[in-house]
This record gives structure tokens, sequence and C-alpha cells, in this order.
């Protein structure tokens, strides 16, 4: 347990005479904390996760079968080796991003805490300049990973300036900043397009070959996931996916012809697992977490 409040600590090159002083926590409950004496009562464990943006689920001794990676964000059944494997394989890739392109927040519970945390301070006029502007960088890191994610990691996507540039050429994103903070953010930064108006996802352009890959892929995982219900629930997925050949906005084009259907092997099944799909084809969730983000910025 201390070992986890450890990692979280050291993110920040924070000691625990840092956290203890921060927190108003004794610096003695660290020392009993650390040789298992005892453990912070869970007042003080709130503190703690507050003041390191973190859940206190993650420094508390919770057990659960299904665990959420506080790194990488993939939700999966530990007791399930196929979970086990899949988690393994995109934690790999969330590291290689993070050498690409630095810290990534891709926990979304904890994504959500720095978020919401760093937005308010932002907004405020009486916090001086500086530190709004700190704040709302914190808050495009946010909303920058979420993106590099979405992409699946791809190290095509675009780097945190550039991406920044193009947040800040967004109307809707812009018209929350005020004037100050928002032209002290396009000095350092500048405007660019990549980001249609209204959305906070960059959308990494593919090649016909990319588009085809991500595209079989696509169907497999439709596949592994119909797989994965029962008889009741096969049935309400195919209704479903009747319904939706009734709306255009749905369906191809007469002139595309569809994908041939690769076959593969079911993955187990990870409670968690990210999308990689173009901009036209969002998730509803998503949809709905831009709207949101850019009408309470």
């Amino acid at each position: 347990m201390y070992d986890l409040y450890c990692k979280f600590r050291d993110k920040k090159s924070l000691k625990d005479s840092d956290v203890a002083k921060a927190t108003g926590i004794p610096q003695s409950t660290f020392s009993d904390w650390k040789s298992g004496r005892s453990k912070p009562n869970t007042e003080k464990l709130i503190k703690i996760a507050d003041y390191l943006d973190t859940l206190i689920e993650y420094l508390d001794d919770w057990k659960s079968d299904i665990v959420t990676c506080p790194d990488c964000g993939l939700t999966y059944d530990s007791t399930n080796k196929s979970d086990i494997m899949t988690h393994e394989e995109c934690h790999a890739e969330w590291k290689q991003a993070t050498l690409i392109f630095g810290e990534l927040f891709c926990n979304h519970a904890i994504s959500e805490k720095i978020k919401t945390k760093n937005r308010v301070i932002s907004q405020n006029a009486n916090i001086p300049l500086k530190e709004r502007y700190q704040a709302a960088i914190m808050v495009l890191k946010c909303l920058f990973s979420r993106s590099v994610e979405h992409s699946g990691f791809n190290p095509k996507h675009v780097a945190f300036d550039k991406y920044v540039a193009m947040m800040l050429n967004n109307e809707k994103y812009r018209k929350h900043l005020d004037d100050e903070l928002c032209q002290k953010l396009i000095a350092n930064y500048g405007t660019m397009d990549g980001i249609k108006n209204g959305k906070s996802i960059y959308n990494v352009p593919e090649s016909p070959e990319t588009s085809n890959k991500n595209g079989t892929h696509r169907q497999g995982k439709i596949m592994r996931y119909y797989e994965q219900l029962n008889s009741i629930g096969k049935d309400a997925a195919t209704e479903q996916a009747r319904l939706l050949t009734l709306d255009e906005k749905y369906t191809m084009p007469d002139n595309i012809i569809p994908l041939k259907q690769d076959t593969e092997e079911p993955m187990g099944n990870a409670a968690h697992v990210r999308t990689d799909l173009p901009e036209s084809e969002l998730t509803p969730d998503l949809q709905r977490e831009d709207e949101e983000i850019l009408k309470n910025f």
C-alpha cells in the first residue's frame, strides 16, 4: 500500500515531508505507514489522494478481480489470463507513447479529477494569471491524453504544442477562456487548423493501407464483442445493427465496398477496450464528452 503511494508521490518529484506539509498530516504518519505500524485513516487518505491527483482506491487496501490500471487506464479482469495479456499489450502501447508525447493521463477517473480541479482554477479571475495559465495547460494535457489514446497511441499523432495550437483555433473552446488567458496561450502556442470546431479529438490522417487495416480490426472487435454475448444479447445486438442500417448517416455510400471480414481469435473479456475510430465514427459517448467539455470548460 505504501509502495503504491510512493509511485504517485514520486511522479510529482515529492517527498513525504512535502506531502505532510501540503496536507497538514503529521510526518510521523508517513513513517508509521512505511514501517507497517499503521496506515492513514480514510480522512487522511482522501487528503493525500486529492493532493496527488489520484483516487483513494489506489492508496487503500481495496481489492477486486476487476481492476483499472492507474497508468494506462485499462479496466480488466485480473483473474483472466487473456485479459491480463490484453492489459500488458495496451500498457506497453501507453508506455511507448509516453516516451514520444510525455506524461499521459489515460486513467479516465484520474484525468477527470485533474481536469475538474484545474478548470476551476483557470476560470477564477481572482487567481494570478500565471496560476490560471498552468491550470489551463493541465486541462489541455488531459484532453491531449484522451486524443492520443483515441488514436490508438499512434506515434503520428501531433505533439502537445501543435495540439494546443489546434484547440486555440477552436472557436467553441476558445470562447470559454477569458481574453487575458487566451492571449497568453496564443502568444506561446499560436493557432493552427487540424481539429474541427466543437471537437477535441485530433484524427491522424490515414493511408489507404492503414485505413484498410483499421477497418478490418474494427470488424474483428465487433465480432469478439458479439461472441461474448448470450443468446438474448446477440438478438438485441442484431436488432440494434438492423436499426442502424435504416439511418443514412450510419450506412456506407453505394460506391463503397465493405471490407472483407478477417477471422480473429477472441481476446478474452476485457471490461474496457479503447476506440480507434475516425472522427466520423466517434462513439456517442465521445461525442457527448466533447460537447460537455466545450460547454463546461
